[in-house]
């Protein structure tokens, strides 16, 4: 009975690690993390963008970051240029092989996300939505929203980006918003410009 007790303990410790990543599943982490690896496959990502870019790494405004079991390990590394003159959101997929070392780290596809479908009327309910937490967002910064200018919608496989242009008493400024579309929630709220 003891041996049977272990064997189930065991078993159930096994399928729960397999839930944190399983092969071939993506799963989200956050750039708070304090992970050597995360950190070295922005930064792959990161030096690609500027190469060829007027911009610093360190400028660049870090949105979301998931990573892929295979033979090795896939991260997807979203970010965004707040110096650029249209907002996009641009995602690299950066290979590791093993190692931890930046030369182990291989950028293996680029993707620019652009907005083509327009903005987001007044009336769909996603904008109540946005104008809500962008309110929450700019009391916690101590600043007040007088009103939206615009909502661009972008999307990838796992989040729904969305740039707000919006006057407050200090101004005109652009915010970014990520939206986890397993949840539909907002994981964070960024100052553009």
């Amino acid at each position: 009975m003891k041996y049977i007790l272990i064997l189930v303990l065991l078993t159930f410790s096994l399928c729960e690690d397999e839930k944190k990543q399983a092969v071939g599943s993506w799963t989200k982490h956050s750039f708070n993390e304090n992970s050597l690896e995360i950190e070295q496959s922005f930064r792959k990502a990161a030096k690609e963008y500027c190469e060829s870019h007027d911009v610093e790494a360190d400028d660049l405004i870090r949105l979301t970051v998931y990573s892929q079991l295979v033979n090795g390990v896939n991260y997807k590394i979203t970010f965004m240029d707040p110096t650029s003159e249209y907002p996009t959101i641009e995602e690299y997929r950066v290979y590791k092989a093993s190692g931890n070392k930046p030369e182990d780290y291989k950028v293996e596809e680029n993707v620019k996300y652009e907005n083509t479908e327009g903005v987001i009327s007044f009336n769909d309910p996603s904008f109540t939505l946005l104008e809500n937490q962008l309110y929450k967002f700019l009391k916690e910064s101590k600043e007040e929203l007088d009103f939206i200018s615009y909502v661009y919608p972008l999307e990838n496989d796992f989040t729904n980006f969305y740039i707000i242009n919006a006057q407050t008493k200090d101004g005109e400024h652009q915010y970014v918003a990520c939206q986890d579309k397993s949840n539909n929630k907002f994981d964070s709220f960024d100052k553009i410009k």
